[in-house]
């Protein structure tokens, strides 16, 4: 079996975000809006537990320089409400992406801790580091940016 090629992606202003196996292109995202969605955010899962000396198939991803956002923002949908804990650059506090709060959660007191089972990276948000390296103005497509025409 071959080693899983790791991609690694960065912020706008250059810092150094995840690392991954997993080929974002190919993974589900969420509804856009143009389908009556929000974001279209690409639905990251994330690993149940500490690395180990063997990556698994499925694939494998880290989250790097990512603090730890203080209170969760309510946005409202069609079918309620989401509760969403922002994942900020540490460097320029550009939001790449979100966790909803609640999901996978554990009691901790009176308080829920997330112990993640996926993130959900918006469009624009990142770009990996083989075209950052480049030294170029990325392309929309590299950036995952999305035309909509109204």
């Amino acid at each position: 079996m071959d080693a899983p090629a790791i991609k690694t992606y960065h912020c706008l202003c250059s810092t150094l975000l995840l690392s991954t196996t997993h080929n974002l292109a190919s993974l589900p995202r969420r509804s856009s809006a143009s389908d009556g969605g929000l974001d279209a955010a690409i639905i990251l899962p994330l690993p149940p537990s500490p690395p180990t000396s063997e990556l698994k198939q499925e694939g494998y991803t880290t989250l790097l320089s990512q603090p730890r956002d203080s209170a969760p923002i309510v946005i409202r949908r069609e079918d309620g409400f989401e509760k969403r804990h922002l994942l900020k650059c540490k460097r320029c506090n550009l939001i790449y992406g979100y966790r909803i709060a609640g999901e996978n959660a554990q009691s901790d007191g009176n308080m829920a801790v997330y112990t993640g089972s996926v993130i959900y990276l918006l469009p624009g948000g990142l770009i990996e580091t083989s075209v950052m390296v480049k030294g170029e103005k990325p392309a929309d497509e590299s950036l995952d940016i999305r035309r909509v025409e109204q």
